[in-house]
């Protein structure tokens, strides 16, 4: 059973890559974008909980009003027969993703365990800041050496 709720954080992260994209928090108009980001809306506002209000859904995606929020929602729903085999993938691989995420609340958690490594963990993080806070949205081992 799944302790840990999806955080927007993942959804964005997990829907970029779906869709190859380097970010789709920005102002990019782009279609294959804009796409991406309303079915990121759509995912964060039916799958994360606690259920995030339109008006912040706007401004996390790049301080768009609530009213883009809505016709993101909205558009995906209308067009969901089309998506929804990219909506499971992007849920699946975020499902995934909350076994892998270690929550910390401060930065000084975060020093410490990456100071006090146990030399059988792979000592490099990635970690996702809310809007350039103080305080981690998840901190995410890094594959590799």
């Amino acid at each position: 059973m799944r302790d840990r709720p999806p955080t927007v954080a993942l959804v964005v992260a997990a829907t970029a890559a779906h869709f190859g994209a380097p970010t789709i928090l920005g102002r990019d108009r782009h279609k294959s974008v804009a796409l991406a980001r309303q079915i990121a809306i759509y995912i964060c506002r039916s799958y994360v909980r606690p259920t995030p209000s339109y008006p912040e859904l706007g401004r996390w995606f790049g301080g768009r009003d609530h009213t883009t929020a809505i016709h993101a929602v909205k558009n995906v729903e209308r067009r969901y027969p089309e998506l929804e085999q990219a909506i499971r993938a992007i849920r699946s691989e975020v499902s995934r993703e909350l076994g892998n995420v270690i929550r910390l609340s401060d930065r000084k958690k975060i020093a410490q365990v990456m100071d006090d490594g146990c030399g059988e963990c792979n000592p490099s993080f990635s970690i996702a800041f809310a809007h350039g806070g103080d305080s981690p949205l998840y901190v995410h081992p890094v594959d590799g050496p």
